[in-house]
């Protein structure tokens, strides 16, 4: 925590050893060729970047550019590949992922899903609907209980038009 309140964290040393031994053992293997490899690193590289979209990944230390940097110099030796298509193998298997440092939105107080207040837990998770989920809103209470109502999240899909009726 900073002195703001922020949430600040960044990826452990042991969590990137890992994710760089994972993505050399699948470089390094001679089994594969370039684009098996290219698939293989996809996943992984993708399901680490997203894991860590709310860190600070600025720094040396997260950069995957050396790793990089290998993986293009072994997707380059094989003599199916030139530049441009050992370039266009490196974007497929290091995809980019948008971070952004301190997204992460605290609970406010001793806030718990468990204490009741509905009406804050819906419109704190309606922060994360976007446009697909519409939402609408019943205010006031239920007449016979008395308990506030929530907010009903309503999926809102588009009509595909019909090709027989055009």
């Amino acid at each position: 925590m900073q002195s703001n309140g922020k949430f600040r964290c960044v990826p452990s040393v042991d969590n990137f050893k890992a994710f760089r031994q994972k993505v050399k053992n699948i470089v390094n293997n001679s089994n594969y060729g370039a684009k098996e490899k290219a698939e293989k690193l996809a996943p992984i590289v993708r399901g680490w970047r997203n894991y860590h979209r709310f860190c600070k990944m600025d720094g040396s230390r997260n950069s995957l550019y050396f790793i990089e940097t290998r993986a293009f110099k072994v997707f380059n030796k094989e003599t199916k590949q030139n530049r441009y298509t050992s370039k266009t193998l490196l974007d497929k298997a290091f995809p980019a992922v948008p971070y952004s440092e301190n997204k992460h939105i605290n609970v406010k107080g001793n806030k718990s899903p468990f204490d009741g207040d509905l009406t804050y837990w819906s419109e704190r998770n309606s922060k994360l609907y976007d446009g697909i989920i519409a939402l609408r809103k019943h205010v006031g209470t239920m007449f016979k209980c008395g308990i506030n109502t929530i907010v009903k999240a309503i999926k809102f899909v588009p009509p595909l038009p019909h090709p027989v009726f055009e």
